[in-house]
């Protein structure tokens, strides 16, 4: 079984759109219920098989997750959704923007100017590993 700290250093050899075909089959292996997913006409799931994380299957032609992600693949699916994907929000004014996947704002008052909007992922392990990779795109984030 891989851990959580093995299965990330695998992802961050994969290019982004390869990370995101593997939160999408993670999600639709935990939260769907559909462990196999049928390869459409043209999808590529080539590098994904080649890292391990995913095997093909002649079903007649579909990939499942690996069973070396055992218990990591929840986490390993909020650490592709912070590290990839954004949420809309609107500011003050009405205009939309994003902000990356899970997190949270945190407003920080100045006696030495004006007060400062700022966001954060929760401290977990999932963080620690974001910040690890040089991937946490809340640090230096600016509204």
């Amino acid at each position: 079984m891989m851990s959580l700290m093995d299965a990330v250093a695998v992802v961050e050899t994969l290019d982004v759109s390869d990370q995101r075909k593997l939160r999408s089959l993670l999600s639709e292996a935990l939260y769907k219920k559909q462990p196999v997913h049928k390869i459409s006409r043209g999808e590529q799931f080539d590098a994904l098989v080649a890292s391990g994380l995913v095997v093909k299957i002649d079903d007649p032609d579909a990939v499942v997750l690996s069973d070396q992600l055992g218990k990591v693949r929840k986490k390993l699916c909020t650490y592709l959704s912070r590290r990839n994907e954004s949420e809309p929000c609107v500011d003050e004014n009405g205009e939309p923007y994003t902000i990356p996947s899970g997190a949270s704002f945190v407003a920080a008052a100045s006696l030495s100017g004006p007060p400062s909007l700022s966001i954060v992922f929760p401290e977990d392990e999932i963080t620690a590993l974001l910040d690890l990779h040089g991937v946490n795109r809340c640090r230096g984030w600016k509204p």
